[in-house]
């Protein structure tokens, strides 16, 4: 990818915004669960914590991959944000699909 190519950092705003929108759908949906007001599965708050630890070593590894291929700026952000992106995306997808009580 060409470090010039506004597209590529585009996509990476794009990537990080929804990201950010998916992130707080589940801390809302978490968060009622909590309380008692959405429907959630007991192991909720473990796979909060798990699923953190996985996505960082993932985004770590990511990263380090990217740079030692050498790609732009745009690329070793896109490949940082992807494993949040992915987990958030899905668990958003979960809870929702689950609904209030």
């Amino acid at each position: 990818m060409n470090p010039f190519d506004p597209f590529g950092y585009w996509k990476t705003l794009s990537d990080v915004t929804r990201t950010a929108i998916d992130s707080q759908s589940v801390i809302m949906m978490r968060t009622l669960g909590m309380a008692g007001l959405w429907n959630s599965s007991s192991n909720e708050n473990h796979m909060m914590i798990r699923e953190k630890q996985a996505a960082a070593i993932k985004s770590a590894t990511n990263v380090a991959l990217a740079i030692g291929q050498g790609k732009s700026p745009a690329e070793i952000t896109q490949s940082a944000i992807k494993p949040y992106k992915q987990k958030t995306r899905a668990n958003s997808k979960r809870l929702q699909k689950r609904g209030l009580r």
